[in-house]
C-alpha cells in the first residue's frame, strides 16, 4: 500500500438460522433424548448456511457498487396512503 493510497472499511451485518419455533422443538426433542446429537447438529448448520447465504449477498451488493456505482438493489414499493374518513365510525 503506497503513501496516499486511501482503505475503505465495510462491515455487513447480517442475521440468518432456523425458524425459532423449530428451534424451540429442537431443543426440547434433544434434550428429552428424543433426537440425536448428529441430527441436532446437521438442522442448526442449515442456519448456519442461511447466514451465509445473507453474507454472500452483502459482499455481491458491495462488489456491484464498486464496479458500477449502483448497490444493484431493488428499490421497495412506496408507501402506501391511507385516506381514513372524518366521521366517527360505529364498530359493532
Amino acid at each position: 500500500m503506497g503513501l496516499n493510497d486511501s482503505v475503505h472499511f465495510v462491515i455487513a451485518l447480517g442475521a440468518g438460522g432456523i425458524d425459532p419455533v423449530e428451534a424451540l422443538e429442537l431443543g426440547k426433542d434433544w434434550m428429552n433424548g428424543n433426537v440425536s446429537d448428529s441430527y441436532k447438529d446437521s438442522i442448526i448448520s442449515t442456519g448456519f448456511d442461511s447466514l451465509v447465504t445473507t453474507l454472500d449477498k452483502a459482499k455481491w451488493a458491495w462488489n456491484n457498487f464498486q464496479t458500477t456505482g449502483d448497490f444493484g438493489i431493488p428499490q421497495p414499493l412506496p408507501a402506501l396512503i391511507l385516506m381514513l374518513p372524518q366521521a366517527p365510525v360505529l364498530i359493532l
